[in-house]
This record gives structure tokens, sequence and C-alpha cells, in this order.
């Protein structure tokens, strides 16, 4: 999996000017599950306005502070991991996003659980980031680890949203 592109200080940064705002809005002292929470929201804003490295910088953050401070199956990690395998696979890279899906999904499997439709969700997407890769049977090998029970699939499509 690729390594954190963001230094000790950068995170300690972002973390900060998060924790300000947060302090702002609220009058009080955020715990980490809030910190998170709103560096993932501001991970999707990113996302969605198409500035990917600012989008890369806060999941990558989010993901340190949950995987560090939360655990490693908590739900702020698990979102990390789906937010930036998400947006490596909308920037074509492929071989980037794969590890994060593959962690994402072993952690959803676990937590909350195969039939889930988060679940379900990140393993069709890193079906659709195999095909894309022109890894084919990875995909199909993926899709038939599915429940394929037609009232499930209705719930997925082929487009990928961060989670």
């Amino acid at each position: 999996m690729p390594s954190s592109p963001v230094s000790p200080e950068e995170s300690n940064a972002i973390v900060n000017a998060v924790i300000e705002r947060l302090r702002k809005e609220t009058g009080r002292e955020p715990d980490t599950e809030t910190i998170v929470d709103t560096l993932i929201q501001i991970t999707v804003h990113f996302y969605q306005k198409g500035e990917y490295l600012r989008a890369e910088r806060m999941a990558y953050t989010a993901l340190d502070i949950a995987e560090q401070d939360l655990g490693k199956e908590h739900q702020g990690t698990l979102a990390s991991l789906s937010n930036l395998a998400v947006l490596y696979q909308f920037q074509n890279h492929y071989d980037k996003a794969e590890p994060f899906y593959q962690r994402a999904l072993a952690i959803s499997k676990l937590v909350p659980g195969k039939e889930h439709p988060k679940t379900l969700t990140t393993q069709l997407n890193l079906a659709v980031n195999h095909i894309n890769n022109q890894k084919i049977p990875l995909a199909l090998q993926e899709l038939r680890q599915m429940d394929t029970h037609p009232a499930r699939l209705r719930w997925h499509t082929a487009r990928q949203y961060p989670v």
C-alpha cells in the first residue's frame, strides 16, 4: 500500500486547524471520532470539487488518526480506506487503489458484515477496479464471492462514491 504523502508536521497542522474549527463551532474540545468524521467530510468535499491532492491529504490524515486512536476496524478507518481507494481509482491509479479496497473489504466483512450494502459496494468497486486494470479473472472472482440476490444488487451500481 502506498505510504502517506503527508508529513507529520503537515498532519499536525491539518488536525490543529480542524480542532480549532470544531472548537469555534461547538464551544468545546472535540473528541477523536469527531475530528476523524470532520476530516472525512472535508475529504469528500475536496473529492467532489475535483481537488484530488487536497482530498488525498485529508484522507491520509483521517486514516492515520483513525487507525492509531480508534482502531483498525473502526468505521472512520474503513471510510478513509474506501475514500483513498475511490480517489485513486477515479484518477486511473488502479494499482494504488487495489490495496485500499482490499483492506477496506476485509474490515467491512467483519464490521458491518459481508452482506451489508457498504460491504457489497466496496466489493463491487474492487471488481470494477480490477476490470479497469485489465484483471478480469480477479474481477470475476470478486463478483462470484458476492451474494448475488437481485434485491441486494439493486443497492449497487458500478459507479464509485466515497463511503
